[in-house]
């Protein structure tokens, strides 16, 4: 996961898992720390990798929606936040959707708004399930309300200014995201000529 990373997980419990989704997963966020703590939990951060032995085809969606759009007003996200129970609250118009490369490897750091696609990944993460789903109608499945406010304080529910305080809103709407949490590999050793 490359040693700037290594530095920080290290020092968490951790686990990891692969998934092996057909489609893609709903636009969703893992708390930072300072959120998950008011629900006795820490916040998650994760890395994915897309192995390439194991990514023969690309499923139904191969692509993963990250962050925001640089221009995405807090005004926008409230909007698609308060529309989350009157059907699709469309929020993925707000984001910009990636093309899976396999070989190749993403960091998301709690904060981040993310929508996993349907390559087979590799996610090292920290063990936390601190999570809230953002978007209310993946494909055919609506998403239920509860999982909007899942791990939001009881006194928090409802309250939509909440969900958007828990994202990190300048790394979401970053114009170089993929510059600051893409990754290559690269060799162990000098390539020779």
């Amino acid at each position: 996961i490359g040693e700037r990373l290594w530095s920080e997980y290290r020092r968490w419990p951790m686990y990891s898992k692969f998934f092996d989704n057909k489609g893609v997963l709903p636009l969703h966020i893992h708390h930072r720390d300072e959120h998950a703590r008011l629900v006795n939990q820490f916040g998650k951060p994760e890395a994915y990798y897309f192995p390439v032995q194991l990514n023969n085809y690309g499923a139904d969606f191969p692509y993963t929606f990250f962050g925001l759009k640089p221009g995405t007003t807090k005004s926008h996200l409230l909007e698609c936040l308060k529309d989350f129970t009157k059907g699709d609250n469309r929020i993925t118009d707000l984001s910009a959707a990636y093309r899976l490369e396999p070989g190749t490897a993403w960091d998301v750091p709690p904060g981040i708004l993310h929508g996993p696609g349907s390559l087979c990944t590799y996610e090292p993460q920290r063990a936390s399930d601190v999570y809230a789903m953002y978007q209310s109608v993946v494909g055919d499945a609506v998403v239920p309300e509860e999982l909007l406010w899942k791990d939001s304080p009881p006194e928090k529910r409802g309250d939509f200014a909440y969900l958007i305080d828990v994202l990190d809103w300048e790394a979401n709407v970053d114009p170089q995201f993929a510059e600051h949490h893409f990754m290559r590999p690269r060799p162990a050793k000098p390539e020779q000529d």
